[in-house]
């Protein structure tokens, strides 16, 4: 089954924790079995996928890929849950706003939302790297006010920037995929410190789910592991709370890690010429701007 256990042997210097992590998909070399499925699985939405916009982010191979991982390599599931995809992308208005980001070469951080969005929620996003390659996306999830960010934004206002972010990030993992030949995911660092019992507002819960909503289904198999940094104990409260929306998948990915771990997964000389992470949402500067050539 895709997205099992690994059984192989770590290399030199490697963190213990990615032993426990699947082998990367290598899109050159596919197992038989997952190429198979691949063309089977191609061939079976093939109708909805000539009807939609033709993003190779959305209707390539890579994309299709996740979907056959997320099903850990049911065919039949992975249509399903494809098809979905796109029939959602086109009822929310997805495919328009990608457009933009494209054209437009935005990144995050040129949202309108994004100064007030940054106050209370700060992530870094893909700065780094970890020692896989893998970009990382630092969120400081103990700071999260979603009360307060309630106050000057409409909940509709921060899904559209949600949106924006996610729609991004799956550009970005396209084109690193294509480019590296792996089926490149995010490293999640959720950085707990600070967090107390006020994360667990209603106000604060329900703009959660609704992210975690949103997320779930559309954007399939963008993580390569999510770190829990700092957890306190109102951490398992909150885990209570969220873990029915968080895929089995997923949650086989988190691991507790102190902070003193963090340099183990990403290396001192990871960032873009040495420089400090800065505290926005700046695109990385190694893949901006975007484009539509992000053919194989």
């Amino acid at each position: 089954e895709y997205g099992g256990q690994c059984s192989r042997p770590m290399a030199e210097g490697e963190s213990g924790r990615l032993a426990n992590l699947p082998p990367r998909v290598s899109l050159h070399n596919l197992p038989p079995d997952l190429a198979l499925s691949l063309e089977q699985l191609r061939s079976l939405v093939a109708d909805h996928a000539a009807a939609t916009p033709q993003f190779p982010e959305v209707v390539g191979d890579v994309r299709l890929l996740r979907y056959l991982v997320a099903a850990k390599g049911n065919v039949d599931a992975a249509a399903d849950k494809f098809v979905r995809m796109l029939a959602w992308r086109e009822k929310t208005g997805v495919n328009k706003l990608r457009e933009k980001i494209v054209h437009q070469e935005l990144r995050p951080c040129d949202h309108p939302n994004y100064p007030v969005v940054s106050k209370y929620w700060k992530i870094h996003v893909c700065q780094m790297r970890d020692i896989e390659g893998n970009p990382v996306m630092w969120d400081s999830l103990g700071a999260f006010d979603g009360a307060q960010l309630l106050t000057e934004l409409t909940e509709e206002q921060v899904m559209a920037f949600y949106l924006f972010l996610l729609e991004w990030k799956m550009l970005l993992l396209d084109k690193l995929s294509r480019e590296t030949g792996y089926l490149v995911q995010i490293y999640e660092v959720k950085d707990l410190s600070g967090v107390g019992l006020g994360i667990l507002r209603p106000c604060n819960m329900s703009l959660i789910r609704e992210l975690a909503a949103t997320s779930t289904g559309n954007y399939v198999e963008c993580t390569r592991r999510i770190a829990i940094v700092d957890a306190p104990w109102v951490f398992s409260q909150l885990w209570r709370a969220v873990s029915s929306l968080v895929p089995e998948a997923t949650q086989a990915k988190i691991q507790n890690v102190s902070r003193q771990d963090i340099p183990m997964d990403i290396p001192a000389d990871a960032g873009i010429s040495g420089e400090q992470v800065p505290n926005d949402l700046t695109a990385w500067p190694s893949v901006a701007p975007l484009s539509d050539e992000l053919h194989w």
